[in-house]
């Protein structure tokens, strides 16, 4: 049986089917937890929670990554002229 069992986990077959179970089942837990928010906020409070997620999560990006903040950065002969 061990000889089944490594096959079967070195299965391409397996290892998409693991791969997919993983993306679904993340996307049902927060499909969930969105239904969740909905029956206890509402609809109208739901919106405005989203839309401050949304702008905190463009707010953060351009804080937290270097990458942004260093694309903003202009040098100094250019901030001359």
């Amino acid at each position: 049986m061990p000889n089944l069992r490594s096959g079967l986990a070195e299965s391409r077959a397996f290892r998409a089917a693991l791969a997919s179970f993983w993306n679904y089942s993340s996307r049902v837990v927060g499909l969930g937890w969105t239904a969740l928010l909905i029956g206890k906020l509402g609809i109208a409070e739901y919106g405005q929670y989203a839309i401050a997620v949304a702008a905190a999560a463009i707010i953060n990006a351009a804080i937290d990554n270097a990458f942004y903040v260093r694309s903003l950065r202009v040098d100094q002969d250019r901030s001359r002229s």
